[in-house]
């Protein structure tokens, strides 16, 4: 019974290995910067917000008219992580975002981050929880305001010059 308890646990520690976690994410932006454009998304990288909590890779930040809300998505790719490879995801067409190293699509528009073209269903993209007070769109991870008030104002963080 211990053997059998132990190699369950072990199982577990594994298959929760596997997956891309989320990162600590809590940035603000302006909600127009992605709606006004025409392509309805936009890249918030590392390099722009040194100080901020961007994800792992930053993020790609969209706005869906089918769904008609934000979405935000870590621009890390779940499948290179998965194989120990560092790798960034960018947009590919209007509803699809494609991984720069293996090539993997996902669909950002319409689902929730999953793989397009491959059998690797169970790495989707990491996405971040959005929420809009206002003209401001706060992005934010799963355990961020456990223990806070969402409404809470925080300042937008300024961009690098």
């Amino acid at each position: 019974m211990k053997k059998v308890a132990f190699t369950l646990g072990m199982m577990l520690v594994v298959i929760s290995a596997s997956a891309l976690e989320q990162a600590l994410v809590d940035f603000k932006m302006n909600a127009r910067r992605i709606k006004s454009v025409d392509r309805k998304w936009c890249y918030v990288k590392k390099s722009d917000y040194p100080d901020a909590k961007i994800g792992h890779n930053g993020l790609l930040v969209l706005w869906s008219s089918f769904h008609e809300d934000f979405r935000a998505f870590d621009r890390k790719c779940p499948v290179c992580d998965k194989n120990g490879i560092n790798s960034s995801i960018h947009m590919y067409n209007r509803f699809e975002a494609i991984c720069d190293k293996c090539h993997t699509r996902y669909e950002v528009v319409n689902s929730a981050g999953f793989p397009a073209n491959s059998n690797h269903t169970d790495c989707p993209l990491v996405g971040y929880n959005c929420y809009v007070d206002g003209e401001i769109l706060h992005i934010y991870s799963n355990d961020l305001y456990r223990d806070k008030n969402i409404n809470s104002y925080y300042p937008v963080p300024q961009r690098r010059k």
